[in-house]
């Protein structure tokens, strides 16, 4: 019986091919490819493509991977509470904003945990028996601090930010339910019993968004944090990858902002993935600008402006935002996931992206 004899293996990546002097990879003598220090742009189809000999013939195969990186969700929480006051003035308010404030942070300082978002509104109401009274509503949210900085975080803290954040919580609500009433603030603001809530919000990594397809290759992580594809970026820490806008374009996965187009080029609609979707709009000025001074029989020294407003047409570059605008946006549940031969993903990246 013949067997493969002699088997060579070359291996291309989303950057092009991979060679073993590379850093990032490591190739086996037997064409097992291995990824360290996975990132988010390493996303995208891997081409292995095998020489052999088969029965003395010299053959080639080639097997393609699709990789997606992604992450579980960060976590934050969202509160909110209410206050009677006896008014609204900003002195007296900003002076309790304070003083939650410094001891709320006081609270949640060991923890790893920030306080941001803070707002709040103050308006008059009325109660049961047709008082007027006032009413403060306070907002805010606790962030792991991991979900602050850009840099790898590997630390204790950072692996312990579930548990770090549902301690901070629960110190947070044992402060409002416990207040002491000798404060010098609470003899002006109450809290109303009942009204302190608080809501989980997820986060992706700048560069991922929330997988929400429901095919069955997402069965391996539902609900996680994939790397945006082409055409898609993510700059902050939410859950959507967004549509590059018109005139932009990207090309790779995980990406935080959308390259330009080159000057006096725009894109056709929203979502472009190439350079090549990049088209002269200074040609297409020129061709609009000749055809409307043909049809009013203007020369070429008047102004266009005034000619293209006669013909009620828009300039060539407002003309494409109104055709963008026009056209239905595509739902943000997008195809994530291909056909791909093998899909691999990664496994450990919960904390490294």
């Amino acid at each position: 019986m013949e067997r493969i004899t002699d088997p060579k293996y070359l291996w291309m990546g989303p950057l092009g091919y991979i060679t073993k002097g590379s850093k990032k990879f490591i190739l086996s003598d037997d064409g097992n490819l291995e990824i360290y220090s996975i990132k988010s742009s390493d996303s995208g189809r891997y081409t292995c493509k095998v020489s052999y000999l088969y029965n003395s013939t010299q053959l080639t195969t080639e097997i393609h991977f699709m990789v997606y990186v992604y992450h579980i969700p960060d976590k934050s929480i969202h509160l909110s509470s209410e206050f009677t006051a006896e008014s609204c003035k900003t002195n007296k308010i900003d002076s309790y904003e304070k003083h939650l404030l410094e001891k709320m942070e006081s609270l949640i300082s060991n923890l790893s945990c920030e306080i941001k978002e803070w707002s709040t509104e103050c308006h008059t109401s009325t109660d049961a028996v047709e008082k007027m009274t006032y009413k403060l509503t306070l907002q805010f949210g606790v962030f792991p601090s991991m979900l602050t900085t850009a840099d790898l975080c590997r630390s204790p803290p950072c692996e312990n930010s579930t548990s770090n954040l549902r301690k901070a919580y629960e110190n947070i609500k044992e402060f409002f339910e416990l207040q002491k009433t000798d404060s010098p603030h609470i003899d002006e603001l109450y809290l109303i019993p009942g009204t302190l809530a608080a809501v989980k919000v997820d986060h992706c990594k700048p560069g991922f968004g929330k997988n929400t397809n429901s095919r069955k290759n997402n069965s391996m992580c539902p609900g996680c944090c994939v790397t945006c594809p082409p055409g898609r970026f993510s700059a902050k820490q939410d859950t959507v990858c967004i549509l590059c806008p018109v005139g932009s374009y990207n090309e790779k996965y995980g990406q935080v902002e959308c390259e330009n187009c080159p000057e006096a080029k725009s894109s056709d609609g929203k979502g472009a993935k190439t350079k090549r979707k990049c088209h002269m709009i200074r040609k297409l000025k020129l061709v609009q600008n000749a055809v409307a001074r043909l049809l009013t029989g203007m020369p070429s020294r008047c102004h266009i402006t005034p000619i293209l407003q006669q013909l009620h047409w828009l300039p060539i570059e407002y003309r494409i935002t109104f055709k963008v605008l026009l056209k239905p946006e595509p739902s943000e549940s997008y195809l994530l996931f291909g056909k791909p031969v093998k899909p691999f993903f990664s496994d450990n990246l919960s904390m490294d992206e």
